[in-house]
């Protein structure tokens, strides 16, 4: 990542560098006379460092050394190449102390489109004002804001560019507060919320949707969160300018996300839901008919719950669009489960275009590799490659699933295991 105080002014300032001195050397005038058309280098410099990924706050988390590192080294390399290196270089950063460098070169802060910010420091609100051009911003929780960093986040997230708001870590009063952070950000499309918590007790709160809401969030994440489920109905009936009841992307813990699915369940297109192992309680009530969803994901311990889950969805016979499902049991898997892993191969080859089925299981650390490689490519288990091993261990130990129990999705070869 990016140290924005430890900077060399070579890699801020385009008149440095390779104009620093008088004398080019060779490499630097051939490139100075090849004179490349601007578009190719562009193109060039934007394969150092592609961000393919539809999550906008993991660029930082994607780049490489080696990355940062040639993108230096262009800054160097000709004039050509300084604008559009700077440009990639200082696309995302992560806000640290020592900002000195990065204020005094304004030209630098209009690159910048994705910011992580891990610390409140009397710099913080100066360098917030001068981010024109930004799209995605990450605030972890400060524990005491002055006026002026207050202030500045609060003009930040009204930054029509702003797209995306990650809030870590925050312990607020009650919906309304969040709202209140939330209510201008006008261009707001992404909202993820880890490790919030509200301190004031919801009692009796009733969801009213109303139709004047202006922000319409088209992906919410909240995800490692103290709210309740009567926490996520508070929001939505606080949020009247924010609107989160007509999601195309949802990633939800299933201790907390019951009523926003409900709501969504028309608009519904991509679905994740982490099940925390202490909540063992399944979806019960009605199917909420999300016939939109393109992709889903589940990850939970068991594999009840992931069935409890498909079932709470609707059915999937009606979900022409579901192209990919995901599942990823944690606890290890016992042939008890036969019966329900026949049922959701049954559910699963209903959806008439499910292109991908992928089912990530647990290993258990005992097996060899020679005994995982028995699993033939028929779903059936061969004569052990080792003699010692029983055979039935294959099945006792929980760490492979027969694909025998999948049998229609095998058949259609559209299932992928995995440990």
């Amino acid at each position: 990542m990016v140290n924005s105080g430890l900077i060399p002014s070579s890699f801020l300032h385009p008149s440095s560098g390779s104009q620093s001195s008088s004398k080019l050397n060779k490499p630097q005038c051939d490139l100075e006379r090849m004179k490349l058309p601007q578009e190719l280098i562009d193109l060039i410099i934007g394969e150092i460092f592609v961000h393919k990924d539809p999550d906008p706050f993991l660029p930082w988390r994607q780049r490489s050394p080696v990355a940062i590192y040639t993108l230096k080294s262009c800054t160097l390399l000709s004039r050509a190449f300084v604008r559009t290196a700077q440009k990639q270089l200082f696309l995302a950063i992560r806000v640290r102390p020592g900002l000195s460098g990065l204020l005094n070169t304004p030209h630098i802060c209009q690159y910048v489109k994705h910011l992580e910010v891990e610390y409140a420091g009397n710099e913080i609100h100066r360098f917030l004002s001068s981010l024109p051009n930004l799209q995605a911003i990450s605030l972890h929780s400060f524990s005491q804001w002055g006026a002026q960093l207050r202030a500045s986040v609060l003009e930040t997230l009204a930054l029509p560019t702003l797209r995306c708001v990650q809030l870590s870590g925050y312990r607020l009063a009650d919906a309304a507060e969040l709202h209140a952070m939330l209510k201008n950000a006008v261009g707001l499309k992404q909202l993820a919320l880890t490790s919030i918590a509200f301190r004031q007790e919801v009692i009796g709160v009733r969801i009213e949707l109303r139709a004047s809401r202006t922000i319409v969030i088209d992906s919410l994440r909240l995800i490692g969160s103290g709210l309740r489920s009567e926490d996520i109905t508070s929001m939505l009936e606080a949020f009247t300018v924010v609107d989160i009841s007509h999601l195309r992307r949802l990633q939800i813990s299933r201790s907390a996300g019951e009523a926003l699915l409900c709501v969504n369940a028309p608009t519904l297109e991509g679905l994740e839901i982490d099940w925390e192992a202490y909540c063992t309680a399944p979806y019960e009530g009605s199917p909420i008919g999300a016939h939109h969803l393109r992709s889903i994901t589940i990850t939970a311990p068991k594999p009840s719950n992931v069935a409890s889950a498909l079932c709470f969805l609707g059915n999937l016979a009606d979900m022409a669009e579901l192209e990919k499902v995901k599942l990823k049991i944690m606890d290890k898997l016992d042939t008890k489960d036969e019966a329900i892993w026949r049922l959701m191969d049954t559910n699963l080859s209903s959806a008439p275009h499910l292109r991908v089925v992928e089912v990530a299981v647990p290993r258990a650390p005992s097996i060899s590799a020679n005994v995982l490689r028995a699993l033939d490519s028929s779903g059936w288990m061969s004569r052990p490659a080792e003699m010692h091993v029983p055979f039935p261990e294959y099945f006792d130990d929980g760490a492979l699933i027969p694909l025998r129990w999948l049998a229609a999705l095998a058949e259609k070869q559209i299932l992928h295991i995995s440990h």
